[in-house]
């Protein structure tokens, strides 16, 4: 090491020095004014969706870990509860979709699933956990079940409402899985294929479904359509198609 460097390098570390000793002071007195209990129960909102045919806007509502649904009507957009869960149990809500007229939303509450298939439970319960798909009415009712989800990576939930917000579809156990919105009428499975199948898309019409069938080496954009016992596959090839989309003209 050059005689400038020796110099340069202890100017620098003096200089750190001097830094982590006014840190040392600021730090102490800053941590007296909030406490870490008041860091981590800090409320903070996620998940914000608006109905297409309503003035209504819904989201999720963390406070003190205890997540909820709220949602706020326009004009004035007054926030007001919708469900009513009471525990830092650690089921979070995911993929909250509202439906076009914004009367029901639909959302996944639990975590996502391990390698052993199984759903984060911090509390240490002895009753196991699910991850599953709940849909309540926004102007009055109790949440009720559609059915169960356990998808196993992160950010994994993806709930799709119909156009006509009737039904909702997601994959769920590597298939497609179907429930109608209103009622408490248990989801049944759409589709029995080779693969795992997921990213359901709804078209327009509501009368097909469009998806990625995923095989180990490749994967297909997979169309489903209601009334007929088949799928056909959009240019299968031996490439990875992911990501379907709808295209409205």
């Amino acid at each position: 090491m050059s005689r400038l460097q020796v110099v340069l390098f202890d100017r620098s570390f003096k200089s750190f020095l001097v830094i982590l000793f006014c840190v040392s002071l600021v730090l102490p007195a800053r941590a007296a004014n909030f406490t870490l209990e008041q860091v981590m129960s800090s409320p903070f909102p996620s998940g914000l969706v608006a109905a297409s045919r309503a003035d209504r806007v819904a989201w999720v509502f963390t406070v003190r870990g205890v997540r909820n649904v709220w949602v706020a009507d326009g004009p004035d957009f007054a926030a007001r509860q919708v469900t009513h869960y009471t525990a830092d149990d650690g089921l979070a809500i995911a993929s909250l979709r509202i439906t076009s007229d914004g009367r029901t939303v639909v959302y996944a509450r639990g975590s996502e699933t391990n390698e052993a298939g199984r759903v984060a439970d911090p509390t240490s319960t002895v009753s196991s956990r699910k991850q599953q798909v709940w849909a309540v009415d926004l102007d009055g009712g109790q949440p009720r079940l559609l059915g169960d989800m356990g998808c196993g990576e992160e950010d994994c939930e993806d709930i799709q409402l119909s156009p006509d917000g009737k039904f909702a579809i997601w994959a769920a156990k590597k298939q497609l899985w179907i429930a109608p919105v209103s009622s408490v009428t248990a989801a049944h499975q759409l589709t029995d294929l080779t693969g795992d199948n997921l990213s359901p898309k709804w078209s327009p019409d509501g009368r097909q479904i469009v998806f990625v069938s995923k095989r180990n080496d490749h994967s297909f954009i997979a169309v489903y359509e209601f009334g007929k016992d088949s799928v056909h596959y959009l240019a299968p090839a031996a490439d990875r198609d992911i990501l379907p989309r709808q295209i409205v003209s």
